[in-house]
């Protein structure tokens, strides 16, 4: 059992049960207002006795915390909201402004998580080298595929030991707390082997 989880980017609270099944208290960080009202219906108790934290702001970098900043809602699929500008199709975002909060100082108001899970359309790679350069990556690290200069700066740091690649689109038979369009299970719930430095590179090169 974890004391603490950080959900970076909580979406509809997808996760948030199986995380909540594995953890004394979870902090979800959602910047969408309409997805954070659905959250906190969806576990109002478990937000009353203190398990779960919600947060309705968008995560910034470390030299603009606390700022008002654009957030781009598609109005189609709420897992394509983004903190930085779309590439493609504008005409499908509404722009939102929404205040931001840095993840350091996630850190200050509620202490260093064992398990942060991090899907931030856009923005993973920007949180992740922060993390990586700021010495700030927790025990176990939970993310989408951002490209083997990511693995490499992740295997760089020593910070981890074993690694392992998730696809959430096959567990569902097996885990039975958590739901399709997830980040899929982790620790000790994850069936495939864990592997090595070399072994996750050698995996890596031939997806």
């Amino acid at each position: 059992m974890y004391k603490l989880i950080f959900d970076l980017g909580a979406n509809r609270g997808q996760n948030l049960k199986y995380y909540l099944s594995n953890a004394d208290k979870v902090v979800a960080v959602e910047a969408n207002p309409d997805l954070v009202k659905d959250i906190n219906l969806q576990f109002a108790h478990e937000i009353s006795n203190g398990r779960l934290i919600v947060i309705n702001k968008c995560i910034s970098e470390e030299n603009a915390p606390n700022s008002i900043v654009d957030f781009y809602v598609n109005k189609f699929d709420s897992g394509l909201s983004r903190f930085t500008p779309p590439k493609y199709h504008p005409e499908d975002f509404t722009v939102i402004q929404i205040e931001s909060v840095s993840y350091s100082q996630l850190l200050r108001d509620y202490g260093q998580p064992e398990f942060v899970k991090i899907d931030l359309e856009g923005y993973d790679k920007i949180l992740l080298n922060n993390l990586i350069e700021n010495d700030l990556l927790p025990a176990y690290l939970s993310t989408e595929n951002c490209g083997l200069p990511i693995l490499n700066k992740l295997i760089a740091s020593g910070r981890y030991n074993c690694y392992n690649i998730v696809s959430f689109y096959n567990y569902e038979d097996y885990y039975v707390k958590t739901t399709n369009k997830t980040a899929g299970p982790f620790g000790k719930d994850i069936k495939s082997p864990w592997l090595s430095e070399q072994d996750i590179l050698e995996l890596y090169s031939k997806m």
